[in-house]
């Protein structure tokens, strides 16, 4: 992606990636940065159109509410926490994503996780963010099996038991392939591939 004129240009290439990981034609992804940048043309979206092109660009976003999970998904993509998603940063972490190391992507995995933004996930979070990507969970038996696989899983990722997870004991312990640690963040992977 670049510049041409003032204009924002999205390449070829980003188009094909975008197009692969969508599910869409490459024609069709074509269509919807038009229609974005039309819509848009500070390249920018506040949380409700963030929602709204979200549904579109992440196929597996139909396994989900979005309404529910677009602002834990907001926090990941608006990285200078102005309260927009500017193109340019939906496609600079979707890019990540799609081919960023396992450490990046993690990382980014963890300001999903981490509701106020303030570096550590503490237990409340845990449960909410467990509670919302719950209609995911198979064989999952309501709201006492959702807060048990939260403290199961904050259990597993708070290593020095101080009660906040940082985003090195998250990563560490998805990478570690704790058990239900590991659980969750594929059960949020599979919202991007």
């Amino acid at each position: 992606m670049g510049a041409l004129n003032g204009k924002i240009v999205v390449t070829e290439e980003q188009l094909d990636a975008f197009s692969k990981t969508s599910g869409m034609e490459k024609e069709k992804v074509k269509e919807h940065c038009q229609v974005f940048f039309k819509n848009h043309p500070k390249g920018r979206m506040n949380k409700n159109e963030f929602t709204k092109f979200a549904k579109i660009a992440l196929k597996n976003s139909s396994k989900i509410d979005m309404t529910v999970m677009s602002e834990h998904i907001f926090r990941m993509y608006d990285t200078d926490m102005d309260g927009f998603v500017t193109f340019i940063e939906f496609m600079v972490v979707y890019n990540l994503m799609l081919n960023g190391n396992a450490e990046d992507n993690l990382g980014k995995i963890f300001q999903i996780f981490d509701v106020n933004n303030d570096g550590s996930i503490s237990l409340e979070e845990m449960n909410v963010l467990v509670k919302n990507i719950s209609v995911m969970v198979e064989n999952q038996d309501g709201i006492d099996k959702t807060k048990e696989c939260a403290k199961r899983a904050f259990k597993e990722m708070d290593k020095d038991k101080n009660g906040v997870v940082t985003r090195d004991e998250f990563v560490s312990a998805v990478l570690n392939q704790e058990d239900v640690s590991k659980f969750l963040a594929l059960k949020v992977i599979e919202i991007f591939v």
